[in-house]
């Protein structure tokens, strides 16, 4: 047996002795309860990004509730099945309160919002089973008759009047209790002829808005975290008016032209409101220049043809919820302020119609902080040689053109200002990407890597030409 025959059985015995060494849960099947003995209820809180939700106090209180639905599949014996209980209150109802301090949800989430997370323990040890089975039993949260519910309003220290508003969580959860009975000595911790929890899971039947849950993986994890038996609430935060004259409002976008005679850029744009905030929204927005008689002041330039009325501000465009809008026009300065309307936490999409051998860049910012891209921006190695659009990249491809930059949030004013601004500069050639003042390093390393390469050849052409046997005539 050769030395490399020896080795890689060696190897393969060593794979096999790992693999049989795995916990039992690692090679368990996904369908079965996966041995978890335990049921938590979990409230997840969306909150905006910034703000501070600990001056409604005593309206942060969610009531939940878990009730026998079935036994076996049988729906008509659930009132004579054992109840659940919270562990602490004793009952089969329990408030999940929110004071600012919970822990940070550690799930993904969209850069518009702060989770937080809060659970409470169903007490399965509390409970006598009777019977083996499958026992099913119903968990949901108490949902005011107005939902969503008004928190409260107040005003910025700007000036600006907003109100806030809670969306309470309309899911369904079904929770299953698998009790089995010990018929063998090697039930672990019970003896022979007891009932025990074999496993306990979740599924989930509706999800926060009401609906029914879709998902074919509905079954969750009952033991605790975000992912679990969660219930979603969203506070939102609608914004009146503010004034567009000082360039920011609660979002604009800008553009900045360098080179070139091209003198403007065309944009779409679409603004969408929270999922949570019921009916639609409409926004305004105008066209701003500052003054360069009074720096920091911002004059209205919005072209009538694009307008849709006057405001206290002069035109305005109007923007409706999940709508492009077409046809914007900036020029080298200029920025789309929106004024009106706005809620902390919608989303917007930028798109920009290309012009030949410009670049696009675009830097965005959620509550005063870059973010996107490494914080970077996005940009195009593309320009536009045949005169096609070129828009800004996505924000999870920084090769693909043609795409707007999708799901980018408005924060709250209060904390910072929301942007984004777009600059597109005209150059003959493409950016390599490459920082000539690191080149000859680079072709330092190239060299060197070619030198090794050459003569690790060398060598190999040497062994093998020793090693050829003579011909025999």
């Amino acid at each position: 047996m050769t030395k490399k025959l020896k080795l890689a059985l060696a190897s393969l015995m060593t794979l096999a002795l790992c693999l049989t060494t795995l916990p039992v849960s690692v090679m368990a099947d996904p369908v079965d309860p996966d041995a978890i003995t335990e049921a938590y209820v979990t409230k997840v809180l969306k909150v905006p990004s910034g703000i501070v939700f600990t001056n409604y106090s005593g309206a942060l209180d969610f009531e939940f509730t878990i009730t026998p639905y079935s036994f076996n599949g049988d729906k008509t014996v659930a009132s004579t099945m054992p109840g659940l209980t919270f562990v602490t209150s004793g009952a089969n109802t329990v408030i999940i309160s929110f004071d600012g301090n919970e822990t940070a949800a550690d799930i993904a989430v969209p850069n518009g919002y702060d989770n937080y997370y809060a659970e409470e323990k169903i007490d399965l040890d509390a409970v006598t089973w009777s019977l083996a089975g499958i026992y099913i039993y119903e968990i949901v949260e108490t949902v005011p008759a107005t939902n969503p519910a008004f928190l409260g309003d107040d005003v910025t220290a700007d000036g600006v009047d907003y109100e806030d508003y809670l969306h309470y969580s309309e899911a369904v959860y079904y929770l299953y209790v698998v009790i089995e009975e010990c018929n063998t000595a090697g039930c672990p911790d019970h003896q022979v002829g007891d009932l025990y929890i074999f496993g306990v899971y979740g599924f989930k039947a509706v999800d926060d808005f009401g609906d029914d849950f879709t998902d074919t993986l509905g079954k969750v994890d009952t033991s605790g975290g975000a992912y679990g038996l969660a219930f979603t609430n969203t506070i939102d935060r609608i914004f009146d008016t503010t004034t567009p004259t000082d360039g920011k409002g609660f979002l604009y976008i800008q553009k900045d032209i360098v080179g070139g005679t091209v003198t403007s850029f065309d944009f779409t744009v679409t603004v969408t409101q929270p999922a949570t905030v019921d009916n639609t929204s409409v926004y305004w927005a105008a066209v701003m220049q500052e003054d360069i008689l009074n720096p920091g002041t911002w004059l209205n330039v919005t072209n009538v043809n694009d307008s849709a009325g006057t405001s206290a501000y002069g035109l305005y465009i109007e923007f409706i919820s999940g709508v492009a809008k077409t046809g914007i026009t900036l020029e080298d300065g200029q920025r789309l302020v929106f004024f009106s309307g706005l809620e902390a936490s919608a989303t917007y999409a930028v798109a920009e119609a290309g012009a030949v051998k410009y670049y696009p860049f675009a830097v965005v910012y959620l509550n005063g902080e870059a973010y996107g891209n490494a914080k970077g921006g996005w940009s195009s190695t593309v320009a536009s040689p045949l005169g096609i659009p070129v828009v800004y990249l996505n924000v999870n491809d920084p090769t693909a053109d043609a795409t707007p930059i999708p799901n980018l949030y408005v924060g709250d004013i209060e904390q910072g200002d929301s942007y984004a601004l777009f600059t597109n500069t005209y150059s003959e050639d493409p950016p390599t990407g490459l920082n000539l003042n690191t080149l000859a390093f680079v072709g330092l390393i190239v060299l060197a890597v070619g030198g090794l390469v050459l003569f690790v050849a060398i060598k190999s052409r040497k062994r093998k030409d020793n090693q050829e046997e003579p011909v025999i005539s």
